[in-house]
This record gives structure tokens, C-alpha cells and sequence, in this order.
């Protein structure tokens, strides 16, 4: 009803201040209350497509870009022409290396009469430049979250995150699990030994920095980097 209507829409302002201000965790708490409610039958339908739409904002930000995925495909179910949501998805499946389900995701944006048409054209323009790049120079790995640091670590905590993850993953420890498990842990010990490699050593850091921010642009426009649905402007636009 209208009351309830007008109760998920205080609830969504509260909570999309709470996501500009940059506290993601907030946010995604309150877009789950309205979630919760609505899978109840508490809430209208279309409060359910707001809040999933920006509970999947909250989890590209959180880097949560699988969970993010699950997301939006519900709020497809619950809204087929949700082009708010295929956005959505399409960033996630970006952040997750799936370049072309990436590229469909926001072509079906566009189709359904997303606004921004312009920005969309340049993000697939961007798509296309990332497959390009990657297929010249390879991938360009995020070292610092790979040994789970900031970029900004010092280097003490460079070391002391080394070691932890080095005791955590040599395969000594590993010895008595499956194959795959023994492999898998073979392989990230290697990646923490790459990561160490290049963020203890301050010339090789920087080079890395410089040419993975480059990456991350290409890959994240400006415009595209922090949006949430505000109700109002939803209803108006259905």
C-alpha cells in the first residue's frame, strides 16, 4: 500500500546517504531490510527492484563483485526491464574478467532506454580497449590486495602481511589435502612471492602502481564509479 510505499522510500534515502557518505556496510544493511520485507510480502515490488538494484551499488563498492551478480540477477527476475540492474551486472562481470558478458549486459541497457546512452557507447568503446590491452601486454595484477595490503603499506607491513600469507599458503602445509587443493595453494604462494617481489622494492612499486591505475581507469570511468537508484527519480522514469 501507499504507507508502505512511502516508508521504503524514507528507508532508501536514509540509506543511500549512508552509501555516498561511503559507508557501504550501512547501506547494504538497510537495502536488506527492504529485501527482507518485500520477500515477506511486507513491501511492494517495486521497493524490492530499488533496493536489490542498490544492494548490488553496495557490493561493487564493497568488492563483493560475485555476490553482486546473484543480486542483479534478481532483480531481473523480479523486473526484466531493469536496466539499472543489467549496469549493475555488467561492472561486476567487468570486475570479474568477463569481458563479453560484460559488453551484452550493457547493450541490453541500452536497448531498454537507459539515459545515458553517450556514456554507455564510451564504456563499450573502453570494453573493446581492455581486450585489446590485455591481449597485447597480459594482465596486470592488483598486487597489493593479492598480498593484502594498501598501496599506501609501509614497509613493515609489507613484510609482516608476507609472512603471514607465506606461512598461511606454503605448500608444506598443504601437503596432506586433495591435488587440486595442493595446487591451488602452490599457485597462490607463488602470486604472494610476486606480490612481495614488486611492492618491497620502491622503483618496482611505483612502475606497477602507475601502470595498474591506467588499467583500472580504463576499466572504470569516473561517471561510472559510485551510483545508487533514488527512488523518486525511479518512479518518475517508470
Amino acid at each position: 500500500n501507499d504507507t508502505d510505499l512511502e516508508e521504503d522510500i524514507v528507508t532508501l534515502k536514509h540509506a543511500n546517504a549512508a552509501f555516498y557518505e561511503g559507508d557501504y556496510t550501512t547501506a547494504l544493511k538497510k537495502y536488506n531490510e527492504i529485501v527482507q520485507l518485500s520477500q515477506q510480502g511486507q513491501a511492494p515490488n517495486v521497493s524490492l527492484v530499488i533496493a536489490l538494484t542498490n544492494v548490488a551499488s553496495a557490493l561493487l563498492m564493497l568488492v563483493r563483485n560475485a555476490e553482486c551478480v546473484q543480486t542483479c540477477n534478481q532483480a531481473i527476475q523480479a523486473s526484466p526491464n531493469c536496466y539499472h540492474a543489467y549496469l549493475r551486472r555488467a561492472r561486476a562481470h567487468r570486475a570479474l574478467e568477463e569481458l563479453d558478458e560484460a559488453c551484452s549486459d550493457i547493450e541490453r541497457a541500452m536497448e531498454l532506454g537507459h539515459p545515458n546512452a553517450v556514456d554507455l557507447h564510451r564504456e563499450l568503446q573502453l570494453l573493446a580497449l581492455e581486450k585489446q590491452e590485455r591481449k597485447l601486454n597480459g594482465e596486470i595484477q592488483d598486487w597489493a590486495s593479492i598480498l593484502g595490503v594498501s598501496v599506501s603499506a609501509s614497509s613493515d607491513e609489507i613484510h609482516k602481511a608476507y609472512k603471514q600469507q607465506a606461512m598461511k599458503w606454503h605448500p608444506d602445509r598443504w601437503i596432506n589435502n586433495t591435488e587440486e587443493e595442493r595446487q591451488t595453494a602452490a599457485d597462490t604462494f607463488k602470486k604472494i612471492y610476486d606480490a612481495f617481489q614488486i611492492l618491497h622494492d620502491d622503483e618496482k612499486k611505483l612502475e606497477w602502481h602507475d601502470r595498474w591505475k591506467k588499467q583500472q581507469e580504463i576499466r572504470t570511468p569516473a561517471h561510472m564509479r559510485k551510483t545508487v537508484v533514488e527512488p523518486t527519480k525511479y518512479f518518475n522514469e517508470k
